[in-house]
């Protein structure tokens, strides 16, 4: 099971990309990945590196 430490991360990244309109998203724990908008890539990259998130940022399809 994921760390207590990387759920409250995955919690934080959840309210600040809703509060930033970007959706959908999808977050993985198990791979550490963060599926959003091929559109919005950058800006979610940006904003991991920014608060530290230990996401990998890929894009959403319609199979993720």
């Amino acid at each position: 099971m994921a760390s207590p430490d990387l759920i409250e991360q995955r919690q934080y990244a959840e309210a600040v990309l809703g509060g930033l309109n970007i959706r959908p998203f999808r977050v993985d724990l198990t791979d550490g990945l963060l599926f959003v908008p091929k559109s919005r890539i950058a800006v979610v990259r940006k904003l991991c590196k920014h608060f530290d998130w230990p996401f990998k940022v890929t894009a959403l399809t319609s199979s993720s």
